[in-house]
Formats: C-alpha cells, sequence, structure tokens
C-alpha cells in the first residue's frame, strides 16, 4: 500500500524531514536525488533522527551521537545497538510515496 508522503519539490537536498506514517515517525532524506525513509527515533534512546545531523552517508542522532547508514539503516557507531527500519519509496505525479506492507 502506498501512502503519501508530500511533494517531492517539498525536500531539499541533503535536509531531513519527519514524516509520520502509520503513526509512527520517519526521517526522510534526500541525497544525490535519491530519497530514503528510515525510521525516525534512534534505537537507542528513542532520539528525534529527523533533528539529526547528515555527514556524507551517515544519519548522527541529536542525543547521543548514535550512527546510522542513511542507504541501509545499519548502525555505524553506537550506543545504538539495533539497526534502523527502512521504507522503500516511491515517485509517481510530482509527488513522493512511503511503500508500506
Amino acid at each position: 500500500m502506498l501512502i503519501e508522503i508530500g511533494e517531492l519539490s517539498s525536500f531539499k537536498e541533503g535536509q531531513l524531514k519527519l514524516a509520520v506514517i502509520n503513526n509512527k515517525n520517519y526521517a526522510i532524506v534526500k541525497l544525490k536525488g535519491n530519497f530514503y525513509c528510515l525510521r525516525g527515533n534512534c534505537t537507542h534512546n528513542q532520539g528525534p533522527l529527523w533533528e539529526g545531523t547528515i555527514e556524507g552517508n551517515t544519519l548522527i542522532c541529536p542525543w547521543h551521537s548514535a550512527q546510522f547508514d542513511i542507504k541501509t539503516g545499519k548502525v555505524l557507531r553506537g550506543p545504538a545497538l539495533v539497526d534502523l527500519k527502512i521504507l522503500n519509496l516511491k515517485q509517481k505525479d510530482g509527488k513522493l510515496f512511503a511503500d508500506v506492507k
């Protein structure tokens, strides 16, 4: 099932944006023209990842600096130990959609 997230034009390169999908927070980011959707709360202490920072392909939690690979959700550096869930995204008619199963 596809859930609309927003207009493609509303996403700026390299900036994180919060999306609430099925009552769960997700961090959306556009990198080099590609869109990524990661679970929005850090697996360490539920920090708001949409308020984090990006260095290259790495998402850094604003609370305790856990690091995650934006493309895969894998933990790169603790204190987090559990990878982030990622959702597949689709583009259609100038809009971005999350593919939830």
